[in-house]
């Protein structure tokens, strides 16, 4: 869990963060395991497509966080579609932005309002609601054309998604000409230096094809039978975890407690580093050179 903020508070709610991250699982977000599409699907208890329509940002307590409430519209289900399933769908979400505070989960997706995504989302979850964090978001991006394509947001960078290896999973084009980041690019006196041309990478899977491929992945994964919608969150219980003095402080506490001195680490004197006088070098007294 990352946490910023413009003042030294933001560094002390960020190592909580981080400990809140760590407590509340086992699996670490910025070691995310790769997944095949097999895969994907079949942890998905359902995928949807839709555009966010709004994202409410709050302070959640039992433990203290920033949570997001992200509505999606116009939405249409791949998979594991409601009786009662609607065009709208709500998710609660890790982190977000609520004043100068901002937090959020390494590798998951970034959702703003007008973005349309395809979600491959968890039954229930305790970390983050898709699927492999990031490798369950895929965002749907038009290109100059017009056409809608597939490809993966991470740290702001889109990397286009152009089809599936020979062992099941997503292929993505990483070219290195003008991928340059933004900052660099903009950055005043800096400038950045490419390689030989490179050809140019393949071009990202179409919305179509994308979902074209999906569909009989989708058809023949696991059903998880859901009465309610999927990412809904388990609530996680926190066990205190009671801190131990070290032997240091043990000793502290039992001279304060003897002699009623503060409770203070003794001070070591460093010794002074001695002086090597070079027998060669004359010595000035008074102004006059001195041989001894």
């Amino acid at each position: 869990m990352l946490i910023t903020h413009k003042n030294s508070i933001g560094l002390l709610l960020a190592i909580v963060g981080i400990c809140m991250a760590l407590s509340v699982s086992n699996a670490r977000a910025s070691s995310v395991q790769p997944m095949t599409v097999e895969t994907l699907a079949d942890h998905s208890g359902q995928v949807i497509e839709g555009v966010v329509a709004s994202v409410r940002s709050y302070w959640a307590a039992d433990p203290r966080r920033i949570e997001s409430e992200v509505t999606f519209a116009q939405v249409a289900y791949l998979k594991g579609a409601l009786p009662d399933a609607g065009d709208a769908f709500s998710l609660t979400v890790p982190g977000g932005t609520v004043g100068e505070m901002r937090m959020q989960v390494c590798c998951a997706p970034d959702f703003r309002v007008g973005d349309k995504w395809i979600l491959c989302l968890l039954p229930s979850y305790k970390t983050f609601p898709v699927v492999g964090l990031y490798q369950g978001a895929f965002l749907v991006r038009a290109d100059r054309d017009g056409v809608e394509r597939i490809v993966y947001e991470r740290h702001g960078v889109a990397e286009p998604i152009v089809g599936v290896d020979g062992d099941g999973f997503l292929q993505v084009a990483r070219g290195c000409q003008g991928k340059a980041h933004p900052h660099l690019r903009e950055a005043r006196n800096v400038r950045v230096n490419f390689g030989p041309a490179e050809p140019d990478p393949p071009q990202a899977l179409s919305r179509d094809e994308f979902v074209a491929l999906l569909h009989p992945v989708l058809a023949a994964s696991r059903d998880h039978q859901l009465a309610a919608p999927a990412g809904r969150r388990v609530l996680v219980e926190y066990t205190p975890v009671p801190l131990k003095r070290s032997d240091m402080q043990k000793d502290l506490d039992r001279h304060r407690a003897e002699n009623g001195a503060p409770r203070t680490v003794p001070r070591r004197e460093a010794p002074l580093p001695r002086k090597v006088e070079d027998p060669a070098r004359p010595l000035l007294e008074g102004g006059k050179e001195v041989r001894r």
